[in-house]
C-alpha cells in the first residue's frame, strides 16, 4: 500500500515530540478514501498525482501543468465516467495502478486490510502540545475535528484553527505562519504571537467579523429543526399530517454531479448550485427571506424519511445560502449510503436515516434564504451508486432507483442546524 508516509508518521512521532502541528490532514486516512462507507474521488486524484510525482524529480513545467487543478479536472472526468471504476486508472493514467486497485478491493472500511494506516485510536495518547489546522472546504475537516474532540476527551488543551480554504496551494500558505508561531511558542518559548484563545474560525459570509475566536469548539448552539414541507417550503413550523411526499428517479448511468465542495479539481469551494439545482433528480427545499441575520456553527445534520425501489442506494443532503440574485451556494453536505441491514425499516416499511453533513461557521445574511437540496449523488465526489450492490471496482451494470422523501407528522423529516445567533 503506498501512502504519504509523512502524513501517517506524524502521528507516531507525536507521542514524544515537544509540539505537534497537524496542517490539512487527520489520523484516519482511509475516511478520505471512503467518506461515509462510499468510495469517493480521491483514490484515483491520488494515483493520479503520484504518477505525475514519479515522472519527474523536479517540478518542472511539464508536472506543473498536468497537476494543476483544471488539468486534473480535465484527465479524470472521462475516467470517472468508466465502468468498472476498478479499471478507471488505464482511462486516467495509462496503465493500471496495482494499489489503486487494491484500494478498491477493500471499500469496507471495517475491513481489517484498513486498519494499519488507522491512527484514530492512537490520537488519545498524544501529550504534546497540538495545534490542528483545516479549512471549511477540506476533505480531512471532518476527521481533523473527531481528533480534536479526541484530544479533548483525554484532557488535552489543542488548539485548533479553521479557514475558508480548501485542499491545496491555498490551505499549504494558510497553514505555513500559524506553523511557526506554534513551533517558535512552544521550542522556542516564544509566546508573544501565540493568540490567547485556543479555538479560531473563519465564519463564511460575516465581511467585518469574518475570524472568531473561542474556547472550545464546538461553541454552544441551540439545535433547530427546519422542517420539509410540500411545494418546496423549509420552515421551523412543524410537518402537517396531509403533506404528500415528493419523489424523484435517480439515474446512474447519467449521476446528479457534485457542484462544488472539498476537492482538488477546478469545480471546488463554494460555487452556484442553480445549474445543479435545476435537475429533475434534485428536489429543493427552501425558506422565506431571513429577516435577521442567522448563525450556524456546529455539525449540521439531516433527518431523512425516505424509501426507495432499490436495496442499494444514496441519499444526499447539502445546505445552500441562497442570495437575493437568486445565486444558490453550497456551504456543506453529506451523504448516507442505504444497504441490507443498515436501516431499520418503520412500521410502514419507510426508511429513516441520518445524514451528517459535516460541520460549518456560517452567516446567513438578512434577505437570504436557507435551501437543503436533497438528492441520490454527488458524482464524482462519492462515486455513483450503480444500485446493484455489485463490488465497487468490478461493477458494470446499473438499474435506476424510484426514490421517495416524506415530510408529514409521521414522518418528520428535518434539517437540524446549530444557530448561535443571541448564544
Amino acid at each position: 500500500m503506498r501512502m504519504p508516509a509523512c502524513r501517517l508518521c506524524r502521528y507516531l512521532r507525536a507521542l514524544s515530540h515537544a509540539a505537534w502541528f497537524c496542517a490539512f490532514s487527520a489520523s484516519r486516512f482511509s475516511n478520505t478514501f471512503f467518506p461515509d462507507g462510499a468510495v469517493g474521488e480521491t483514490p484515483l486524484q491520488w494515483s493520479y498525482l503520484m504518477d505525475v510525482a514519479n515522472k519527474s524529480k523536479w517540478a518542472t513545467f511539464e508536472s506543473l501543468r498536468r497537476a494543476n487543478p483544471k488539468a486534473l479536472e480535465s484527465a479524470l472526468t472521462p475516467a470517472f465516467r468508466h465502468l468498472p471504476a476498478g479499471e478507471a486508472d488505464i482511462v486516467a493514467i495509462g496503465k493500471p495502478v496495482d494499489y489503486y486497485r487494491e484500494w478498491l478491493a477493500h471499500e469496507r472500511l471495517d475491513d481489517p486490510y484498513w486498519a494499519k494506516i488507522d491512527h484514530s485510536a492512537r490520537v488519545s495518547q498524544i501529550t504534546a502540545p497540538a495545534h490542528l489546522i483545516t479549512g471549511w472546504h477540506d476533505f480531512f475537516v471532518r476527521d481533523l475535528l473527531a481528533d480534536y474532540a479526541a484530544l479533548k476527551a483525554a484532557g488535552r488543551a489543542p488548539y485548533l484553527t479553521i479557514g475558508p480554504e480548501g485542499h491545496g496551494p491555498e490551505g499549504a500558505m494558510a497553514s505555513l505562519l500559524p506553523g511557526l508561531i506554534w513551533f517558535d511558542a512552544h521550542l522556542k518559548g516564544d509566546r508573544s504571537r501565540l493568540r490567547e484563545k485556543p479555538v479560531r474560525i473563519y465564519v463564511m459570509g460575516a465581511d467585518r467579523e469574518a475570524w472568531r475566536e473561542m474556547e472550545s469548539w464546538p461553541p454552544p448552539a441551540r439545535e433547530t429543526l427546519y422542517f420539509l414541507h410540500s411545494q418546496g417550503r423549509l420552515s421551523t413550523d412543524g410537518s402537517e399530517s396531509d403533506s404528500p411526499p415528493d419523489g424523484f428517479r435517480y439515474d446512474p448511468a447519467d449521476p446528479t454531479p457534485s457542484v462544488g465542495g472539498p476537492g482538488l479539481t477546478a469545480s471546488v469551494g463554494p460555487m452556484d448550485n442553480r445549474p445543479l439545482e435545476a435537475r429533475p433528480d434534485v428536489l429543493c427545499y427552501t425558506t422565506p427571506p431571513l429577516t435577521t441575520d442567522l448563525d450556524v456553527i456546529g455539525p449540521v445534520r439531516l433527518e431523512l424519511y425516505v424509501r426507495s425501489s432499490l436495496v442499494h442506494t444514496d441519499f444526499f443532503g447539502r445546505l445552500c445560502d441562497v442570495h437575493p440574485d437568486g445565486r444558490s451556494i453550497n456551504i456543506c453536505d453529506g451523504l448516507f449510503r442505504v444497504g441490507p441491514g443498515k436501516c431499520e425499516p418503520q412500521p410502514d416499511g419507510s426508511l429513516r436515516i441520518e445524514v451528517d453533513m459535516w460541520a460549518t461557521a456560517k452567516r446567513f445574511e438578512r434577505g437570504h434564504c436557507l435551501r437543503l437540496q436533497v438528492s441520490s449523488g454527488a458524482h464524482p465526489r462519492w462515486v455513483r451508486n450503480l444500485g446493484t450492490g455489485e463490488p465497487v471496482g468490478t461493477g458494470t451494470q446499473m438499474v435506476s432507483a424510484e426514490q421517495t422523501i416524506y415530510h408529514d407528522t409521521a414522518h418528520p423529516s428535518a434539517l437540524a442546524l446549530p444557530i448561535t445567533t443571541g448564544n
